[in-house]
């Protein structure tokens, strides 16, 4: 039965893997996508709403994440425990924007998972496109990334920073981190279904993750050689969040071409990791059933 419609429908199986026919794979998930626009929707209004039903400030905590950071480290400079080196910017601005695309990724690699696991029970019983749940947590996430963007906007009129022709051009950026980190989030997202352990280390790895991306410092700053400066600098993430940061304040962008690389690099992921969730979800249903 479809969950939207109320309609019986026939799926057909066989031995044949999906896999084997891509282009047809493809234009199956293109369909689902358009046909459950509507879906998507009303399931992310609804998890939204569930979500912050009880919360005082309800889409607020969504801001509060960078801003919290972003203080606690201006004291920490500011009394001398942290140097973070020389901006163009003040050091609060600096670290809140970095910290903005930050938490779209950490958000765009955790929600496939969260919104997915979230409908087991609903998956095991009715016939619910994946792609539909997928485009449900991509809604969630382009209003985190709006709201980040507002944050932005904010920080510059209360910093009294200038805006440049090239300020906007860190919108495009922001949504290009959202789909590096999804295509991470769908690469990680068959497994962690069937293993919890994944979702338990998806915070960890993050945290690890953002010592070595240049949200608190400038990737600039570090020595050519040393452990840390290589693992900084083959993180995707330090040229997403570095040409975001200069293109928003204006400055010389300095990594294009690993940016471009970055680029594509998302472009694929995120299409082999729509590929694998197609094909994996019906295994993934029949071990939950089991």
């Amino acid at each position: 039965m479809s969950l939207e419609s109320g309609h019986l429908q026939t799926y057909e199986y066989g031995a044949e893997s999906m896999v084997l026919r891509p282009w047809k794979m493809l234009a199956g998930m293109w369909r689902d996508l358009i046909d459950n626009r509507q879906l998507a929707r009303i399931l992310a209004v609804r998890d939204l709403s569930a979500q912050y039903r009880q919360s005082l400030f309800g889409l607020f905590w969504i801001l509060a994440p960078p801003i919290v950071v972003a203080v606690g480290l201006s004291v920490a400079q500011q009394n001398k425990i942290l140097s973070f080196g020389t901006s163009s910017i003040p050091t609060p601005a600096y670290i809140l924007i970095g910290m903005c695309f930050w938490q779209v990724f950490a958000q765009a690699v955790s929600g496939p998972l969260q919104v997915m696991g979230s409908y087991r029970s609903v998956l095991t019983k009715v016939v619910v496109p994946p792609e539909a749940i997928i485009l449900s947590s991509m809604v969630k996430l382009g209003i985190t990334a709006t709201l980040q963007i507002i944050l932005i906007f904010f920080t510059f009129l209360w910093f009294h920073l200038p805006f440049s022709s090239t300020t906007l051009l860190g919108i495009p950026v922001m949504v290009l981190t959202a789909i590096f980190g999804t295509g991470v989030g769908l690469l990680i997202m068959p497994i962690g279904l069937l293993y919890r352990d994944v979702a338990l280390a998806i915070p960890i790895v993050e945290k690890g993750w953002l010592a070595v991306t240049p949200v608190v410092f400038a990737a600039k700053t570090l020595d050519p050689g040393g452990f840390y400066a290589t693992t900084a600098r083959l993180n995707p993430m330090t040229y997403l969040i570095s040409t975001a940061r200069q293109l928003v304040a204006g400055e010389h962008v300095t990594m294009i071409p690993q940016f471009l690389c970055v680029v594509a690099i998302s472009s694929v992921m995120l299409l082999i990791g729509l590929i694998l969730v197609r094909a994996a979800m019906p295994l993934v249903i029949e071990r939950w059933s089991a």
